[in-house]
C-alpha cells in the first residue's frame, strides 16, 4: 500500500505543476467536512483556527494557545505518568497536555500557534490507521482525545545514532484531525510501495509507521567531509 510522510525543508519549495511532477503536494489550509471545522492562516508562522461544537474539544501542548473564545474551559493532564516521563526524556515532548471543551450550547472558536515559528500540518487520523511516527517536537494538537502516544526504539542502531532522530522515537495514533509542526517549508509525499526516496537527515517531521526508515552515506569521503550534508542521509521506503 501507499505510505504518506511531511518533511520540513529549510528552501523555498517551488509550487505549481513542478511540485506535483516531482510527487509532493502542500499541505491543505482548511476544512469544513465531518463536523470538524478548521483553517491554518498564516505564511511564515502559521495560527491553526478550530471550531468546537458544543461538547467538542481540543488537544494540545502546553503553550499553544494563542486565544480562545469565552465559554472554552482549560485542563491538564499527563496521559499517565509513564508515557509523560518517556516523552520528556525520550522524545523532546512536554510531560503534560492541555484540553480545551467548549461547555456552552453555541460553537465556539480556539486559536493556535506552534511554540516556535513554524507551519503548521494536517493530518486526517482516520486515512491512517497504522498511525505515525514523529520527529522530536513534531506534535502540535488534536480534535478529542482519542489520540495516543507512545515511545519506541530506532528500528537500528544505525538510524538510532545517524538520523537525527535519537535512539527513541514517538508513536503517534488517533481518530480524526490532528495537527503536527515544522520549520521551513513543509511539503508531503506518497510513496508507493518499494519505493525509496533520501532525505537530510535534519528535514524528516513525520513518516507513517507502515514505512521503512533507514540511513545511506551521503557519498565518498569527499561528499561526507566538505558536501554539506554531514555523513548520512535518511533513506524511507514505502
Amino acid at each position: 500500500s501507499s505510505c504518506e510522510l511531511a518533511m520540513a525543508v529549510p528552501r523555498q519549495a517551488t509550487m505549481g505543476g513542478l511540485l506535483q511532477e516531482a510527487g509532493y503536494k502542500l499541505p491543505d489550509p482548511f476544512s469544513f467536512e465531518g463536523g470538524q471545522v478548521w483553517q491554518v492562516a498564516g505564511n511564515d508562522s502559521q495560527a491553526l483556527v478550530v471550531h468546537l461544537q458544543p461538547g467538542q474539544e481540543v488537544m494540545c501542548e502546553p503553550g499553544a494557545m494563542l486565544s480562545q473564545a469565552d465559554g472554552l474551559t482549560p485542563e491538564v493532564d499527563s496521559g499517565g505518568y509513564g508515557l509523560a516521563i518517556q516523552r520528556a526524556c525520550c522524545a523532546n515532548e512536554s510531560c503534560f497536555r492541555m484540553h480545551y471543551k467548549n461547555e456552552t450550547q453555541q460553537p465556539k472558536h480556539i486559536v493556535l500557534s506552534p511554540t516556535f515559528p513554524g507551519k503548521i500540518v494536517p493530518l486526517n487520523m482516520d486515512d491512517h490507521p497504522a498511525g505515525f511516527r514523529l520527529s522530536r517536537g513534531a506534535w502540535m494538537a488534536a480534535i478529542g482525545r482519542d489520540a495516543e502516544f507512545g515511545v519506541e526504539t530506532a528500528p537500528s542502531v544505525a538510524a538510532g545514532f545517524c538520523a537525527d532522530e535519537g535512539c527513541c522515537m514517538t508513536t503517534f495514533t488517533g481518530k480524526g484531525m490532528s495537527w503536527i509542526n515544522g520549520g521551513g517549508t513543509v511539503l508531503m509525499r506518497r510513496l508507493e510501495q518499494n519505493e525509496t526516496i533520501t532525505v537530510d537527515t535534519e528535514a524528516v517531521l513525520a513518516w507513517e509507521q507502515t514505512v521503512k526508515l533507514s540511513v545511506k552515506c551521503t557519498g565518498g569521503c569527499m561528499m561526507m567531509c566538505f558536501g554539506g550534508s554531514g555523513l548520512y542521509n535518511t533513506e524511507l521506503t514505502g
